[in-house]
């Protein structure tokens, strides 16, 4: 039996909330806890871990504060049933974001009474790069921005009831739903206060006339702050009782107002125009005569006002319940957006862009009202279909509203698919993935070490090597070795991890500290070192541990050496003056599935033993040739050297391993017998293989044209590229691999929509060989 059309569009909106949920786990679920968040991930991540192993409600040794208690909680009811928390917050964290994108869809069905609306409202949540980001870590965002979501739809429901005359239970239930659901907000960030303040005038003027409230506001006020305020206030007391503080120690520390502009508009503007905008917006400002930041943000921020404004003149346009409809909205930004810059300004760092995730829902309500009244007005000024807004026609205005808002979502949704599949695959931040390969993180996973842990990555520790113990390590390396001689002394094992890529802080090498007396290196592993208090330890240079299988590949200005095993380079120069590590290191690598930039400074990868400086640069994974020296913006390369891999290196194994990935291109088998180079393809990757390839064979220059869908436009819907053809040409001494007697290179392709590829070599007679490829001969 069918169901009535309402139950259709509230099952559609449910699958809209599942797709939601779906491109959250893509983002986490391919290494567990991908997209693991900052320190506040692992303060979370740490409670509840304590929690569920009997050793209270802690984190770093001490009780739990200064952050809000439901979030680990919820982890920790997870952890019953199995999951680690670190695994658990990407699954909560995926319900709570398809959860508020089927609340945001249905606030606005409610409100506008559109199914067409709703769709839009809840797909645009959904694809919302910038929120899903947000939402995705370890962090107490998602769950944060659902409860808002909840209780400022039962706050707008509360006040249609109120307005429509509802009976008393249908009014008290609705507004009890919407404190609940603000306490419960409450309990998760403390910036749940902001529902409170806002809701508190609605509350009370809402059966008033003007500004004066009657004595039933009066009544719902004082129910709604009873229901809201108390699990906050508890928490609080709970804060002063046990540490002298209520929420954690906050010194007003000033305010980057540049930093947070950029925040604010950058948020904002992309949030209304989308992806594709919001980059066609930057391309704008740099092609504007002022430019720099200042230009971008004045643009950005003239977009959103104008956006604003268009809001603001289009209020006489709409329906009385419609500008009802905008009240719970603009409240709720009227309390959050100054308690938020207030909270910024106690802390001691930037504004952080995620502190905007609770306004993007509400904004796009009100911006789905504004444009519902705008199809309401304009389907009235002439007929003639009767199916984009119900039970009303469609002017030609209307149907253009309703296009742009309908081809406003393809773009956004490729965005976000595609952001999904790139950090599915490496995680967001603090990277799973990076961590998981990581040695020196699966050694400490191995030996588990229970007592005090100083690290200069201790996020990573704490979420990926389950060490809840982990601590910042000091500026200084004596103090840090001081410290842990202490621990030593007083029966704990005191362990110091040092992951060579930490950048600049401390701002001292790991050779500095292993010399400390007191301290003695334990592990040298491929990303970092692993060292132990021992007071009788005299310390240890690292220099020749650093060194030990490495073989020099080029002496130049410094000696670049090659460590196979670990997958690293080491850089030493004997009798180094200070002058000489002034200048950046760059890395340009050639792997098997395109290329990559490694380039790095001396300070995060490097240190000084006697008069000697090395540096470590490990590689994230296996590359085929690399170009690697100094370099200065005046002066250009100080030194270089180019590093082709031979045999030597990468045997017939790997190789064949790597082509296993590779699906050949079977239809142009005969062209590539012809031309002695067989194509392979993975994704967008294009490779050339040669069986029995000699040094001629790739001496000269290979060209890749790629033609864009739409002929000498070459535009698609949403990407234009000039002149119709991309060119990829490269050398095969930039791109290229010799295995043994076997040639192989590879060459990224574009994103856009290819109609074809034209490729092959050529000198200074013409071309050599040439190969055509239709878009359906590789695999996407």
């Amino acid at each position: 039996m069918a169901l009535p059309r309402p139950d259709r569009v509230t099952a559609l909106l449910a699958a809209i909330g599942a797709l939601a949920a779906g491109l959250v786990l893509l983002r986490v679920s391919e290494w567990g806890g991908a997209a693991a968040g900052g320190s506040d991930a692992v303060t979370y991540v740490t409670a509840a871990r304590n929690l569920l192993e009997g050793n209270g409600f802690t984190a770093y040794g001490v009780p739990y504060q200064g952050l809000a208690p439901l979030f680990p909680l919820a982890l920790a009811g997870i952890g019953l049933f199995g999951p680690d928390p670190l695994v658990a917050a990407g699954w909560l964290n995926a319900a709570a974001f398809g959860l508020t994108a089927f609340a945001t869809a249905a606030w606005v069905r409610s409100r506008t009474r559109s199914g067409f609306l709703a769709v839009w409202a809840g797909l645009a949540c959904a694809f919302s790069v910038q929120l899903a980001r947000i939402v995705s870590p370890a962090m107490s965002e998602a769950l944060f921005v659902m409860f808002a979501v909840l209780s400022l739809y039962a706050l707008d429901r509360w006040l249609d009831a109120v307005a429509g005359d509802g009976d008393d239970r249908r009014r008290t239930s609705l507004l009890l739903t919407a404190a609940a659901c603000a306490a419960l907000a409450c309990a998760t960030r403390y910036l749940g206060l902001a529902l409170v303040l806002g809701a508190l005038p609605l509350v009370l003027l809402a059966d008033g006339r003007g500004l004066r409230p009657t004595r039933r506001g009066i009544a719902d006020a004082a129910l709604f702050a009873a229901a809201a305020l108390p699990p906050l206030g508890a928490w609080m007391l709970r804060g002063l009782l046990t540490a002298g503080s209520a929420t954690g120690s906050f010194y007003p520390t000033g305010w980057d107002t540049s930093a947070a502009a950029d925040v604010l508009t950058g948020g904002i503007a992309r949030q209304a125009l989308g992806e594709r905008g919001f980059a066609l917006l930057g391309e704008l400002a740099a092609a504007l005569p002022y430019g720099g930041d200042g230009g971008a943000i004045a643009l950005r921020a003239a977009a959103v006002l104008a956006l604003a404004g268009g809001a603001a003149a289009s209020l006489p346009l709409l329906s009385r319940r419609e500008r009802r409809g905008l009240a719970v909205p603009a409240a709720f930004a009227a309390a959050y957006a100054p308690a938020m810059l207030f909270l910024n300004w106690l802390l001691d760092f930037e504004l952080p862009a995620r502190y905007l995730a609770p306004l993007y829902p509400p904004l796009l309500v009100a911006a789905a009202i504004v444009l519902g009244g705008l199809l309401r007005r304009a389907s009235e000024r002439g007929p003639l279909v009767r199916s984009v807004v119900r039970g009303g026609g469609a002017s030609a205005p209307a149907l253009a509203l309703a296009a742009v808002l309908v081809l406003w979502l393809p773009q956004q949704a490729a965005a976000s698919y595609a952001d999904a599949r790139e950090h599915s695959a490496d995680g967001l931040w603090f990277s799973a993935r990076r961590w998981a390969e990581s040695g020196t993180a699966r050694y400490l996973s191995a030996i588990r070490p229970q007592d005090p842990v100083w690290s200069n990555h201790r996020i990573a520790l704490g979420l990926f090597s389950d060490l809840p113990a982990a601590r910042a390590l000091f500026s200084d390396p004596a103090a840090a070795a001081a410290a842990a001689a202490d621990a030593h002394a007083s029966g704990e094992d005191a362990w110091i991890v040092w992951f060579h890529d930490a950048g600049d802080w401390p701002p001292y090498g790991v050779a500095a500290l292993a010399a400390q007396p007191g301290v003695e290196a334990v592990a040298i592993l491929e990303d970092g070192a692993v060292l132990r208090g021992d007071p009788g330890a005299p310390g240890a240079a690292l220099a020749g541990r650093l060194l030990d299988g490495a073989r020099l590949l080029a002496p130049a200005r410094f000696g670049v050496h090659l460590d196979e095993a670990r997958n690293r380079l080491v850089y030493v120069r004997e009798a180094c003056a200070e002058g000489d590590t002034d200048a950046g290191f760059f890395l340009r690598v050639q792997r098997p599935a395109g290329s990559g930039d490694l380039g790095f400074a001396f300070a995060g990868h490097g240190f000084r033993e006697g008069g000697r400086c090395l540096a470590v640069r490990n590689f994230p994974y296996r590359v085929a040739s690399f170009v690697t020296g100094q370099w200065t913006p005046e002066r250009g390369d100080l030194w270089s050297v180019r590093v082709p891999w031979t045999g030597e290196f990468r045997d017939e194994e790997f190789a064949g391993a790597w082509l296993a990935r590779f699906g050949a291109l079977a239809a142009r088998e005969a062209d590539a017998r012809r031309a002695g180079f067989a194509l392979h393809a993975e994704g967008r990757t294009l490779t050339f293989v040669r069986e029995e390839c000699s040094a001629a064979d790739v001496a000269d220059r290979f060209f890749v044209h790629v033609y864009a869908s739409g002929g000498r436009e070459a535009r698609d819907l949403w990407f234009r590229v000039p002149g119709g053809r991309a060119g990829l040409g490269f050398w095969f001494r930039e791109r290229g691999l010799r295995l043994g007697g076997r040639c192989m290179a590879s060459v990224e392709l574009p994103e856009y929509a290819i109609a074809r590829v034209v490729t092959g070599q050529y000198d200074a007679s013409g071309h050599l060989w040439e190969q055509e490829l239709r878009a359906f001969e590789w695999r996407r």
